[in-house]
């Protein structure tokens, strides 16, 4: 089966009450019945991703209506249809949904006439209440090329962002939490993080001619500079999130450069550095074709 109406109308013609059932319109027969969908909501969502739906459907029936008889024994058939239902409940037998959806309840309510038809007969309407529950996608892995970090490497004026990463096999922000301990008269212990001192390390950095970022740390190996003269911003851009006008959600956080060593071996000159996070944060967007970040 592919849908929720095919497994619940395979799950109906089970009933010994029902012939065929067939879907959206019943039969010109006596006794032909078809299913009806008519809405659908969703009742709860859990933390897994899994959705909790309710859908309602009308399960119309073709009997004859001409005399007093016929209608009383229509009635009795929709009790027979109704007990049967109840019963299978009662005993947790529920209908096989598609893959990925497992049926929770199926509830009737007393049928009745819904309308009389040419021919000396009549739809009578059955309401069900199907509650199923449907799993969550499986959350595809995020590769770490799409946590994205730029750097500024301007002194000062308009940001010049230079996006870590080449020659890195790794580049975490390391966070190191504050906390305080206390215990009280009772024996109990409680404890507060109060805050982070956050810093990432750039190693290896092959300087190259010409990259901006190389021209900011030379700067600071020929000026031995410090304070203020160090001081830049970085930039996380989501690229697993939604593009839209302005460029991926992004969070701005200012930041002080630490050039930890210069030279390096055979493989080329290298200037290694330390990235030390301020704490002051600012949310917006940031667009990795034009490297410019626009604060929310």
């Amino acid at each position: 089966m592919t849908t929720i109406l095919e497994g619940l109308r395979e799950y109906l013609s089970q009933c010994p009450a029902l012939r065929e059932v067939h879907t959206d319109l019943a039969g010109e027969k006596d006794g032909s019945c078809a299913l009806v969908p008519q809405s659908e909501k969703v009742v709860r969502e859990s933390i897994t991703g899994a959705v909790v739906r309710t859908g309602e459907f009308r399960l119309h029936l073709r009997f004859a209506l001409s005399s007093e008889r016929e209608r009383q024994e229509n009635h009795t058939k929709l009790e027979e249809m109704t007990g049967w239902l109840d019963k299978r409940r009662a005993q947790g037998i529920l209908p096989e949904l598609p893959e990925g959806n497992t049926a929770l309840d199926l509830q009737c309510v007393r049928g009745a006439l819904k309308r009389a038809e040419g021919g000396g007969t009549g739809i009578y309407e059955l309401p069900l209440l199907l509650t199923y529950e449907k799993e969550g996608e499986k959350m595809a892995k995020i590769e770490r090329k799409y946590m994205a970090h730029y750097i500024n490497a301007a002194v000062s004026g308009t940001a010049e962002y230079v996006r870590l990463g080449k020659n890195l096999e790794e580049y975490s922000a390391e966070l190191s939490a504050e906390v305080e301990t206390t215990k009280n008269i009772l024996g109990e212990t409680s404890v507060l993080v109060t805050g982070y001192e956050k810093s990432g390390s750039v190693e290896p950095y092959y300087a190259e001619k010409g990259d901006p970022l190389f021209e900011r740390l030379q700067a600071i190996v020929d000026g031995a500079l410090t304070l203020d003269d160090c001081n830049t911003d970085v930039v996380e851009v989501h690229l697993w999130e939604t593009s839209g006008e302005g460029g991926y959600p992004a969070i701005r956080e200012k930041a002080v450069i630490e050039v930890s060593s210069y030279g390096g071996d055979s493989t080329g000159y290298q200037i290694p550095f330390n990235v030390h996070y301020t704490g002051e944060k600012e949310k917006g967007l940031f667009d990795p074709a034009t490297k410019v970040f626009t604060k929310e």
